[in-house]
C-alpha cells in the first residue's frame, strides 16, 4: 500500500508541476502577478496532495479492516465449530506437549479447561503409543504422508481407559516446517465391543449344529447358516428370497398355522414340531423355535427360526435330559390310546404345564442348574402319576400330562389341583432351595377334541390363557377360548396389514364438548374408527386392545395425533372458535416410545401450537404406572400441553395422589351419570366428585350426557364441560365443521 501511495504522489505531483507551471507562463504575462499566483498554486498543490493522500490511506486502511473483520468472522466460525463437534480435537506437539483442546476433548478426558494442559504421556496407556503419536508420526510425514488414521488404547485423567481413533494431520509452519499435529479423537469402546458381538454372533451362526433361518417380517427368507443347508439339503442359493412353504410337506392343516401364528404374535416365540420335506423330497421330523424380532416400537421386523433334526428321537422316543417320553413319542401313544378309550367309553385328561420365570433361573444361576431345576420337576411330576398315565417332555421347561380313568368335572378338577400343588414345596438344588410356580392348561377327550393334533393344540390353547391370568393357575379348555384366539389373530393381522400398507382405512372422528357456562364449543375429542375396505367398522374394543398387544399402537398414536393437530387447525382456518382438541393416549404409547419426543415432533410438522392440544390417559393406566407417566406427562405439560385423566371414578385416585400428579382435567366416566333424580347413588358420586375437582383446583368434563337432567345436574352442580349424544354423537371431520359451524350460529343468534 506505501508503494502505491508513493508512486500515485509522485506522478500527481510531476503532472502538476509541469503542466501548471506551462499554462501559467502561456496565460500571464505580468511576473509579479507569476509570484503571487505561484505561491497561491503550491498552496493548491499541498492542499490537494494531502486530500489526495488521505483518500488513498483511507481506503488502503479500509481495506485492510475489511480483511482483517473477515479474519475474524472465520476465526469466530472455526472456534465455535471447534467447540460444538462431537468429535474431541487434540494439537499437540512433536514432544508431546499439547496446546489445545476443545470441549468435546475436554469432556472425553476428564480435562479441566482452566488448569494446565496434560501430556500425552497421561493419556496413553502403554508408553511406546507416546512415540506411535509423536516420533512414528513425524517419519511418516518426512516420507509425504501428511495424514492417516490408527487406533490407540487412552486412558481419561480419572484412569478410566477406552479405546481411541485418532485422524492425524501434520501442522505446519509458514516456512513449511512440522511443528506438531493435530488429530480428531474418537471414543469407539462401544463400536468395538458391538462389532464383537457381531462377530461373535456370526461365528456361533456359521458353526452352530441347529439350522438358523432368518426371514423378514413376511416370510421371505434372508438368510440361512451351513447346517440349516446340511439338514434340509437345500443350498444357501436355492433358499434365499424363497418362503419357508417350500419344506412343506403337506401334513400342516389350517388349524396348525392358525394356534402357531396365534402364539407367535400374542408371545413372540412359539415351538413345536413339523414334518418336512428335504431337498430329495423325503420327509423330515423337525423341531422349530421361531422368535419375532420387534424393534424400539414393537413392531415386527425379522423372525429368526431354529431348526432340529429329531428323526434320531422319533426312533428313540426318550428326551435327552429327562429320559421322559418325548414328543413324538407322545403323540404316538396318544394316538394309539383314543381308539382304545373310544371303545371304552374311557374319560382321560392331558396337561400342559409349563414353569413360570424359567428363563430367570438360567440367567441367575446357569443353564447347568436349569437343567437340574428340569430333572426334579420330571421326577416330582412322575410321582404324581398313576401306571397308566403319561408324563412326557416338550422340551424346554413344558411338560404334558396324561391322566387316564378321570370322573368328569370332579376328577378333572383334582387332577389340576394336585399338579397345581406340586409346585407349593421348593426345590433343593446344591444346597439351596428354589421357589417356583407353574402354568398349567388342561383339556379332556372327548369333550375337547378326538384326535391328537386337537387335543394338544387345545391345551396349548388353554396353558397361554392360564398365562395370562397372572401364571401360578390352571386353566381348562373351552371353546371360546380357540373362537377367541382366532378372531384376535385374524384383527391383528389384519391391523397389521392396514397400519403398514393402507394407513387411510383408519379415520378420525370427533365429538364435541360443551362449555356449560357459556352454551358453545370448547373442545373436541378425537376419535379413531376403523373403515375397513369390506365395508365393515370395526370398533375400537376390538382392534385397539390388539394394537396395544402387538406394539402397533405407537404408529397408530401417532398417526391419529398428528390428524388430530390438522384438523384443529383446519377449524380455525373455518373460524370456529374451539380452545384446544383432545386425544386419547395408550400406556403402551407412554412406556414403549419416545413419546415425548412424537408429540414434540408431530406438534413441530402440523405447526400446532401446544396450547391447543389435550392428551386423555385413562386413570388406572396413570395410577399403576404413576412415576415414570407422570415424568412424562409434566414434561408435555411444561410445554403446554393440557393434561386429562379420563374415565375418572372407574379407577383408584387418591387425593394425595391427585395433587401431585401433572392433570388439568378430571373427565368422569360415563357409567356414573344419573338416569333420572331417583338414582341417589350416581348423583352423590356426581357431586363428590365435581366438589373434588373445585377442591383441588381442576375443570371438570362429563362424558356420556344423553338427556336434559343430566345437563341440568351438571349445571347446577357448576361443572365445567359436557359430551354425549345430547349435543352430537362422534362425526367425521366434514360432518364436524358442518355442525359446529351451525351450533355456533344458533348459539351467537
Amino acid at each position: 500500500m506505501s508503494i502505491r501511495v508513493a508512486a500515485i504522489y509522485m506522478a500527481f505531483s510531476l503532472l502538476w508541476i509541469y503542466f501548471s507551471d506551462r499554462l501559467l507562463n502561456k496565460l500571464v504575462q505580468d511576473p509579479e502577478l507569476i509570484l503571487q499566483l505561484q505561491t497561491y498554486k503550491g498552496w493548491a498543490f499541498v492542499c490537494i496532495s494531502g486530500l489526495l493522500i488521505y483518500s488513498l490511506t483511507h481506503l488502503g486502511m479500509r481495506h485492510k479492516h475489511n480483511i482483517e473483520h473477515q479474519l475474524n468472522q472465520k476465526s469466530k466460525h472455526l472456534q465455535q465449530v471447534l467447540s460444538n463437534i462431537s468429535h474431541s480435537i487434540v494439537q499437540y506437539s512433536l514432544d508431546g506437549r499439547i496446546g489445545y483442546v476443545n470441549p468435546a476433548a475436554c469432556r472425553l478426558y476428564c480435562i479441566d479447561s482452566n488448569n494446565t494442559l496434560p501430556h500425552l504421556d497421561q493419556l496413553c496407556i502403554q508408553p511406546e503409543d507416546v512415540h506411535r503419536l509423536t516420533s512414528s508420526l513425524l517419519n511418516l510425514s518426512k516420507e509425504g504422508q501428511n495424514s492417516g488414521q490408527l487406533r490407540l488404547g487412552q486412558q481419561d485423567l480419572n484412569g478410566q481407559r477406552f479405546t481411541a481413533s485418532f485422524d492425524w494431520t501434520v501442522q505446519k509452519d509458514a516456512q513449511g516446517l512440522i511443528i506438531g499435529f493435530i488429530a480428531a479423537i474418537t471414543d469407539i469402546s462401544e463400536q468395538q465391543r458391538y462389532q464383537q458381538q457381531l462377530d461373535q454372533a456370526a461365528l456361533v451362526f456359521d458353526i452352530a449344529d441347529e439350522g438358523y433361518m432368518i426371514t423378514d417380517a413376511k416370510g421371505c427368507i434372508l438368510s440361512v447358516n451351513p447346517s440349516f443347508c446340511r439338514i434340509t439339503g437345500f443350498s444357501t442359493e436355492q433358499m434365499l428370497g424363497q418362503t419357508p412353504a417350500m419344506l412343506s410337506s403337506g401334513q400342516h392343516d389350517k388349524a396348525f398355522y392358525q394356534a402357531l401364528w396365534d402364539q407367535l404374535l400374542r408371545t413372540g416365540h412359539w415351538q413345536g414340531e413339523f414334518v418336512n420335506k428335504n431337498a430329495a423330497g423325503e420327509e423330515q421330523h423337525i423341531w422349530q423355535k421361531i422368535y419375532a424380532l420387534k424393534d424400539t416400537q414393537g413392531i415386527v421386523q425379522k423372525y429368526v427360526s431354529i431348526l432340529y433334526e429329531i428323526n434320531n428321537l422319533k426312533q428313540t422316543g426318550l428326551d435327552d435330559l429327562t429320559q421322559l417320553p418325548n414328543l413324538p413319542q407322545l403323540r404316538d401313544r396318544l394316538s394309539a390310546l383314543i381308539p382304545e378309550a373310544e371303545k371304552r367309553r374311557e374319560h382321560f385328561c392331558i396337561a400342559y404345564v409349563d414353569l413360570d420365570n424359567f428363563q430367570g433361573i438360567n440367567d441367575s444361576f446357569g443353564h447347568q442348574t436349569g437343567d437340574q431345576l428340569v430333572q426334579e420337576v420330571a421326577c416330582r411330576l412322575a410321582e404324581l402319576i398313576g401306571p397308566e398315565d403319561i408324563l412326557a417332555r416338550q422340551g424346554g421347561d413344558e411338560f404334558i400330562v396324561l391322566g387316564r380313568n378321570m370322573t368328569p368335572i370332579q376328577g378333572n378338577l383334582d387332577f389340576a389341583d394336585k399338579l397345581l400343588a406340586s409346585f407349593n414345596e421348593p426345590f433343593e438344588l446344591q444346597g439351596q432351595k428354589l421357589f417356583i410356580t407353574a402354568s398349567i392348561g388342561l383339556c379332556c377327550y372327548p369333550e375337547d377334541g378326538e384326535n391328537t393334533s386337537t387335543l394338544l393344540r387345545n391345551a396349548d390353547t388353554a396353558l397361554f390363557r392360564a398365562k395370562d391370568t397372572g401364571k401360578n393357575n390352571y386353566q381348562f379348555y373351552t371353546a371360546q377360548l380357540t373362537n377367541n384366539a382366532v378372531q384376535k389373530m385374524e384383527v391383528e393381522i389384519d391391523l397389521r396389514r392396514a397400519i403398514t400398507e393402507s394407513p387411510q382405512e383408519f379415520v378420525v372422528f370427533y365429538q364435541p364438548q360443551i362449555n356449560l357456562e357459556t352454551g358453545m364449543i370448547a373442545s373436541a375429542e378425537a376419535l379413531v374408527r376403523w373403515q375397513h375396505p369390506d365395508g365393515k367398522r370395526i370398533g375400537p374394543d376390538q382392534f385397539i386392545p390388539a394394537a396395544e398387544s402387538t406394539g402397533l399402537i405407537i404408529p397408530l398414536g401417532k398417526q391419529i395425533l398428528e390428524q388430530a393437530c390438522l384438523d384443529f387447525l383446519a377449524w380455525q382456518a373455518a373460524g370456529l372458535p374451539l380452545e384446544r382438541v383432545c386425544v386419547n393416549v395408550s400406556m403402551v404409547q407412554l412406556l414403549r416410545s419416545n413419546f415425548r419426543d412424537d408429540v414434540l415432533e408431530v406438534l413441530q410438522t402440523t405447526g400446532l401450537a401446544a396450547q391447543y392440544l389435550e392428551l386423555e390417559v385413562t386413570e388406572t393406566a396413570l395410577m399403576k404406572e404413576n412415576e415414570q407417566v407422570a415424568e412424562i406427562l409434566s414434561q408435555l405439560q411444561s410445554l403446554g400441553v393440557a393434561i386429562a385423566i379420563d374415565d375418572f371414578g372407574t379407577g383408584y385416585s387418591s387425593l394425595g395422589r391427585l395433587q401431585s400428579l401433572p392433570v388439568d382435567r378430571l373427565k368422569i366416566d360415563r357409567s356414573f351419570m344419573p338416569e333420572s333424580a331417583n338414582d341417589h347413588h350416581d348423583h352423590a358420586l356426581i357431586t363428590s366428585v365435581l366438589s373434588l375437582a373445585k377442591n383441588l383446583d381442576l375443570e371438570v368434563i362429563a362424558e356420556g350426557v344423553e338427556t336434559e337432567y343430566q345437563a341440568e345436574l351438571l349445571i347446577k352442580n357448576r361443572c365445567q364441560l359436557a359430551q354425549g349424544y345430547l349435543y352430537s354423537p362422534p362425526v367425521s371431520q366434514v360432518e364436524f365443521i358442518r355442525w359446529a359451524s351451525m351450533y355456533s350460529q344458533v348459539m351467537s343468534a
